[in-house]
């Protein structure tokens, strides 16, 4: 009976309440309705941060980039949402060096220039087989019997 009375009495409060801006008066700023309870917001690093950028440049999968962060690792889902741009800075800065590097390379290799031209310029090696005959005229075909072979 105390419990029932406990329930109508929170119940009796909460109805009070007329909208949720009022409700989010009340409610603790992490979550809970009671002031300081849930779960404190993440703080993440300048050194957190530089970890992620440049695991996302190296190419190391988000979920190992996510195991690596912080204490005991955050969840895949926290690290894009609060480390989305350090996710797309590593792998664009990490194209760019890289990029710069082939380009000098390409400058005083000859294969290193034409694997630029094939990959980056879309140049294509090109090889044509005409089945026509000389000045576009139908080819000329001849059929020729074939001798059995003697045993």
């Amino acid at each position: 009976m105390g419990r029932k009375k406990k329930t109508e009495a929170v119940a009796a409060d909460k109805s009070n309440l007329k909208n949720d801006e009022q409700k989010k008066i009340i409610k603790g700023k992490n979550g809970g309705w009671r002031p300081g309870s849930g779960k404190k917001p993440m703080q993440f690093t300048d050194a957190d941060r530089e970890k992620v950028k440049s695991l996302a440049g190296c190419g190391v999968p988000q979920q190992s980039i996510a195991a690596l962060v912080g204490p005991n690792g955050i969840d895949i889902i926290t690290l894009r949402k609060h480390f989305k741009r350090e996710l797309e800075l590593g792998q664009a800065e990490a194209h760019e060096l890289i990029s710069k590097s082939l380009c000098h390379r390409a400058l005083s290799s000859d294969t290193l220039a034409i694997f630029y031209a094939k990959t980056q310029m879309r140049w294509r090696d090109v090889s044509t087989i005409e089945h026509t005959g000389p000045n576009g005229a139908p080819a000329a075909w001849t059929v020729q019997p074939v001798k059995p072979i003697e045993k």
